[in-house]
Order: structure tokens, then C-alpha cells, then sequence
């Protein structure tokens, strides 16, 4: 496998150089100083830094500072004396790598293929610890994480319950979001757009919807609302009333078992028809909205739990390549349905303890199928996101919950081949 590090940005253009780290997997052969010096020369050629047979391009040099791994570092400059500009340099840096894995038999990574979460930035991440100090003073107990990441969950949750704009942003502003309407210049009344940002009662920082994730900026959101069946939105659930349901016990049960049925619905729809990719689009899509739903319900807000984690992973598994919104299809209906009538239970009670655990099992079978169809894709990122998730959802029944009953042992120890989670963010960045 040749994986690659490139360090972008604006304070690295400014400079005159470029630098770039391409490494092979563990468990690749060995190559000689002439097959790096080839997988070298085809990653500066597809990322525009010296084109093969340009003798007018950039100068560059490539140090093999170990077996499996070599430093490529070049100048900006050609010798024309023209700047070089590489523009999407790291989606052509992909394709150099499934050149070279191709060329020379090594192990695939994933292709460019935009599923990839949205990363904090450094900034962000300074501000959350700051943040987490000035709350621990006070007293108080750590935050659910980065405003980014705390933002996506609830605006994923809110567009799961939601089933037009106006129901999204009351859902919104229920959950603690400030939301910022962007409006056409040419028609006031046209929204084409938004920002949240979570009312901590300091300086909000804002972020648009598709920074967020790329399936919920505003168009992709109300292109999965239109294909949905049109259903009322439900009122709202503010924090002074989310401890409590107006369901009865018989109702709450009931929206557990259905989303439990949905999660076996999904499973059994991928495994018939995964050889066809858009057959199953749609449902597997649908799929991170009962996840999150279902964090939502036993993690409860305030916390991050590892049902919390799991729907984070799950994400990028489920989520359509190249921002693709796929078509619309009664299977991913059925599921969206689902995952927004579970909201309806706000928080899971003790007494439902076993309900919950069936339903994680399901979950967790649902998220080995989807990265055994990601694998079948060739998608190794999204493959191992799902995995991810199922481990995720694996140790939190073991260790949130009291035993399961029997029949639900036999169903866990059935799921195959779990791995270990490798930290809260996605493993693998297929961007």
C-alpha cells in the first residue's frame, strides 16, 4: 500500500518548496532504489510539479530514508522561471498512489473519493482545550468535544427528525444552535444557505453546513427532504423537557423495537442487493441517520458515549462517494422514517435496558454488512470506518449495559472478525 502525506496550506505556498512523504505498508515487499525512483517520479508527474519529458519544470529530489518509505521534496520554481501552483494536489496525489499500487502489486488504499470527515483544525482544537480548562475552574464537567464536532451531531440529528427547512431550524435552535440564514441577493426570501454555531454564551464561531459534512450543506439536505415521504415535523425537544417522553412505556417500546427491525430491514436489503451500488445507495445512506438517532437516545446529549463514537465512524461508512446524492428509494425512506420517529423517545430509561442492547446488536451487525459491501467496492477506508463503528458498539454493550440475555450473546459473538477502534476520529481519510 503507498499512502502519502502532503503539507499544504497557505504557509507552505508561500514558501518555494514542497514537501511530500510517500510510504509503503508493512506488509508490501521491499523495492529497490530504481522502483522508488519511478513511484517518485509518477507522483510529482500526476500532482503537476514536473510533468515527465518537461525540461523546463521544477527541480526536485527524493531521499529513502528507510526501507518502506522515501521524502520527496521539490522547488516551486520552474526553470523558465514560472511559479508552479499545484491546485487539488491531494486528490492527484491518490491516483499516483493507485498507479504505483497497480504497477507494482503493492496494497490498495482507497481512491479520492470525498467520504471523509471534515477535520478540526488546530485552532479549533487549542480553543476545545482552553475551553475544557476554563469549564473545569468552574466546576463543571468536560464538553461533549470541538464546536465542530458537537455541531455536526446535532445538525445531523435535527435534519434526521426534520422533514422541511423550517422544522430543521426550530429542531436547531431547540438543541442549543444559533443558526444564521444566508439569503439569495436577488430574491430576500430565498434561503441558499446557513451557519451554527452552539449558544455557549461566549463569541460564537460559525460554520456553514457543509463544512460541517458534506451531506449537510443546505442543497443535499433538501434534496433528501423532497425525495422523503412528507411526514409532521414533532415538536422540538428543549432541555428542560428532554428528561422526560410523553410517550407511554407501550409506545416507547415499540419505537425501540421498529428501529431495531429497521437495522436487521437494512442489513438483509444490502446483503440481496449489494452487487448492484445504486440498489443499496440510498439505504446505506439512510443508515447513519438511525445511528445517530440511536446515539442520540442512549448517550443522551450531554455526553459522549461510544454509541456517540460508533455514529461518528459510521458516518463516512455509509456516506455516498463524491458527494453524490444517490436516488431516492422506498428502502432508504423506510429507514430515514424510522431513525426519526426513535427520536421521539429522547432518552433511553434503565428499564429498557435490554430493548437498547438488541437494538445495538442489530447496529452493530448492520455496520460489519456495510463494511463487507465497502470492502466488495474496493473502499478501504469506509470499509474500516464501519468496523470501527461495529468494535464501537461491541464494547459499549459490554461495558454500559448489564449482561445481555442469552439469545442476544449468541447474536454478538456471531458478528465476524471485529478490530480495534483506531480513536474517535474515522480511520482512514478518503477525501
Amino acid at each position: 500500500m503507498i499512502g502519502k502525506v502532503c503539507k499544504r496550506g497557505s504557509d507552505v505556498r508561500r514558501l518555494l518548496g514542497y514537501h511530500l512523504a510517500i510510504a509503503a505498508a508493512d506488509q508490501d515487499r521491499q523495492l529497490s532504489d530504481a522502483q522508488w525512483a519511478d513511484i517518485a517520479a509518477e507522483y510529482v508527474d500526476r500532482i503537476g510539479l514536473a510533468p515527465r519529458r518537461d525540461e523546463a519544470a521544477v527541480r526536485w529530489v527524493a531521499v529513502r530514508h528507510a526501507d518502506n518509505h522515501v521524502h520527496v521534496v521539490a522547488t516551486l520554481a520552474r526553470q523558465d522561471g514560472k511559479r508552479v501552483w499545484p491546485r487539488n494536489d491531494f486528490y492527484r496525489s491518490r491516483e499516483a498512489s493507485r498507479a504505483v499500487e497497480a504497477r507494482y502489486g503493492l496494497r490498495p488504499t482507497s481512491p479520492a473519493d470525498r467520504t471523509g470527515p471534515r477535520e478540526v483544525t488546530r485552532a479549533e482544537q487549542r480553543r476545545h482545550r482552553a475551553e475544557d480548562v476554563r469549564r473545569q475552574e468552574k466546576g463543571l464537567p468536560p464538553s461533549a468535544g470541538p464546536d465542530r464536532d458537537v455541531l455536526r451531531r446535532r445538525v445531523r440529528v435535527a435534519a434526521t427528525g426534520a422533514s422541511d427547512l423550517s422544522g430543521f431550524f426550530a429542531r436547531l435552535a431547540g438543541d442549543g444552535v444559533l443558526v444564521k440564514e444566508r439569503r439569495s441577493q436577488r430574491d430576500s426570501d430565498q434561503i441558499t444557505g446557513y451557519a451554527v454555531a452552539l449558544a455557549t454564551g461566549r463569541e460564537p464561531v460559525w460554520f456553514g453546513g457543509g463544512k460541517l459534512a458534506p451531506d449537510l450543506s443546505l442543497p443535499r439536505l433538501q434534496d433528501r427532504w423532497a425525495a422523503s415521504s412528507p411526514r409532521p415535523n414533532p415538536r422540538p425537544a428543549h432541555s428542560n423537557s428532554e428528561r422526560t417522553s410523553p410517550l407511554s412505556a407501550t409506545d416507547r417500546a415499540q419505537l425501540l423495537e421498529q428501529a431495531r427491525l429497521t437495522a436487521k430491514y437494512a442489513a438483509e436489503h444490502i446483503r440481496t442487493h449489494g452487487g448492484d451500488p445504486a440498489a443499496v445507495a440510498d439505504a446505506t445512506w439512510a443508515s447513519a441517520d438511525l445511528f445517530a438517532a440511536a446515539a442520540r437516545v442512549t448517550d443522551y446529549r450531554y455526553r459522549t458515549g461510544r454509541v456517540t463514537q460508533a455514529a461518528d465512524l459510521y458516518e463516512q461508512a455509509a456516506r455516498p462517494a463524491h458527494r453524490r446524492t444517490p436516488r431516492a428509494t422506498a428502502a432508504g425512506q423506510h429507514v430515514r422514517s424510522a431513525a426519526g420517529a426513535l427520536l421521539a423517545v429522547r432518552r433511553t430509561l434503565p428499564s429498557e435496558t435490554r430493548q437498547v442492547l438488541a437494538l445495538l446488536a442489530q447496529l452493530q451487525s448492520l455496520a460489519a454488512t456495510v463494511a463487507r459491501l465497502r470492502e466488495a467496492q474496493g473502499r478501504a477506508a469506509q470499509a474500516a470506518a464501519a468496523r470501527a463503528a461495529a468494535e464501537y458498539l461491541a464494547v459499549s454493550q459490554w461495558r454500559q449495559v448489564p449482561p445481555p440475555p442469552a439469545a442476544t450473546l449468541v447474536d454478538l459473538l456471531s458478528v465476524p472478525s471485529r478490530v480495534t477502534a483506531p480513536g474517535h476520529r474515522p480511520p482512514g481519510r478518503s477525501r
